[in-house]
């Protein structure tokens, strides 16, 4: 049939145009359905042969339309087509079934996905040629003879690609990594992305980049698993010690850091061990574990900083062999060392004097308190003191932030309050050893000032009036509190002392006065 007669023939123009119009619907029905089916895997292995499938029944259709338009000659070869896209489709369909449905439900490792795909490819060739010999008559010999000559030559002129291929399949069937794992390959760490027939794709750890390095090159480096065979991942520091602190005592700091820390693994927990006794310190080895490596860089922020903020808080020297020449223009005097104390005392002082539950020492009282507090400094995030934990201190703060939480021990903790300079927390612990009613979290790096039960006892002893005072601003306090949280009226001037009362035998009896 020449274009001539096809146009001189309107009975074929309709069958040819109502053929296209039918083939062009079957393919928008069918690609849509088809992407709608295989959205999720593992049915989205099978979007290539239901593609293949939907071409094959439109042709049909259009055959049917247009049967004087299709050469004889050319039906073997539809004949074929049809076949193979069955077969196509039916190996793909047993494949997805056997795999991901019957195998994934009794072992938990499925097979490498680039071992499934050789093994469908060699099963499509295998089926394309016996269709070709059985169908269409050829003769396997020439081509099969052919291929041996091509695959001599193809071997020469793709010996790279082949390496790479052969050392892809190497590296899916043993599985040194999966997909999601950090690695370490040469020295590059990232996380596995992407595993194909040539190479594999990584998420550079430092740059935030994709890295992709050759199977074969894969297959000559060292490889260091971070996530395998668990997710437990180990880190370690070196950490040095003035001689003059006992060991004891530092491990006990360095282990209360890690409380505060999230991401470090409860399971396996943190240790610190004497190393060596350096030339200028002792070495202590700290070690703990985490689970998400892709945290390790910020968990190792958190715990250096801890450890100095805590070693700074305890008075904790750590040592190094440094040589600083300053120049100055005058010499620092002992007359200087006194008055930067002077001024430091008055400005304690005078913080300890705009505290409430302080104002009613008197002056002689609130000095001899000042020159007995520490200041210590707190790091963001640091839990101060733990609701239920036993205590007999007193903090102040001087600088910062600071957030009260209540239910904490219980696992379903709310803020009830955010404290800020010239605040306190922690007075029922110093004055009665009653056990922390709160938890108290820093915001930010914060200075505090702790007052301890020694240095308090000193002022009750010496001001026996003291006790009372405070006896009665702490019940107020704490009476006004509980009718604010009740929402009911303030209490009575009779209810008010008989809880001071109770609350001043209290402080007499933990400071046995």
């Amino acid at each position: 049939m020449t274009w001539p007669d096809l146009v001189q023939n309107p009975a074929l123009i309709r069958q040819l145009l109502a053929g296209s119009l039918a083939a062009v619907v079957i393919l928008l029905i069918g690609v849509t359905v088809v992407r709608l089916a295989t959205r999720r895997p593992p049915w989205r292995r099978l979007g290539n042969p239901l593609y293949l499938a939907v071409v094959v029944i439109a042709l049909v259709v259009f055959r049917r339309f247009t049967p004087e338009l299709v050469v004889p000659e050319l039906l073997p070869y539809f004949r074929v087509l049809i076949i193979f896209s069955i077969v196509y489709l039916t190996i793909k369909l047993l494949d997805v079934l056997l795999v991901d449905f019957i195998i994934a439900r009794t072992r938990q490792f499925l097979p490498p996905t680039i071992l499934r795909d050789l093994v469908c490819v060699a099963t499509y060739l295998g089926a394309l040629l016996i269709l070709f010999k059985v169908v269409l008559g050829f003769d396997l010999t020439p081509i099969l003879a052919t291929s041996a000559v091509l695959s001599v030559v193809a071997g020469f002129a793709l010996q790279e690609t082949l390496a790479n291929l052969i050392a892809g399949i190497v590296l899916t069937v043993e599985q040194p990594f999966a997909v999601g794992d950090w690695v370490k390959v040469g020295d590059k760490v990232g996380q596995v992305q992407e595993m194909s027939w040539r190479a594999i794709r990584f998420r550079i750890f430092e740059e935030d980049d994709y890295l992709i390095i050759p199977n074969g090159e894969i297959a000559k480096q060292h490889i260091i698993n971070y996530c395998q065979p668990s997710l437990l991942h180990g880190q370690e520091i070196a950490v040095g010690v003035s001689y003059s602190t006992p060991p004891n005592r530092v491990k006990r700091v360095i282990l209360e850091v890690f409380n505060d820390i999230p991401g470090v693994s409860r399971l396996h927990l943190p240790e610190v061990e004497v190393k060596e006794f350096g030339d200028h310190a002792v070495i202590y080895l700290v070690q703990w574990w985490i689970e998400d490596y892709e945290q390790h860089d910020l968990i190792a922020d958190q715990v250096h900083t801890g450890i100095w903020y805590a070693f700074r808080r305890e008075g904790i020297e750590i040592p190094f062999p440094i040589r600083t020449t300053y120049q100055t223009q005058r010499t620092i005097t002992p007359e200087d060392d006194a008055r930067a104390r002077r001024e430091e005392l008055t400005r304690i002082t005078a913080l300890l004097r705009s505290v409430d539950l302080l104002a009613t020492l008197t002056p002689e009282a609130q000095e001899q308190l000042a020159a007995a507090v520490r200041t210590r400094p707190y790091e963001t995030g640091k839990v101060v003191i733990r609701e239920g934990e036993e205590g007999d201190s007193f903090f102040i703060i001087a600088k910062g932030k600071a957030d009260v939480a209540v239910g904490a021990s219980t696992g379903v903790g709310r803020s009830v309050a955010t404290l800020g300079p010239g605040t306190c927390f922690g007075e029922m612990s110093l004055l009665t050893g009653a056990r922390r009613s709160a938890t108290v979290r820093v915001l930010e790096d914060s200075e505090l000032l702790v007052v301890d039960r020694a240095a308090f006892r000193e002022i009750l002893v010496a001001n026996p009036q003291v006790a009372e005072r405070l006896s009665e601003t702490l019940s107020r306090r704490q009476l006004e509190l509980e009718a604010e949280r009740a929402k009911g009226p303030a209490p009575g001037s009779l209810q008010a002392q008989a809880w001071a009362n109770q609350l001043l035998g209290r402080i007499r009896q933990f400071f046995d006065l």
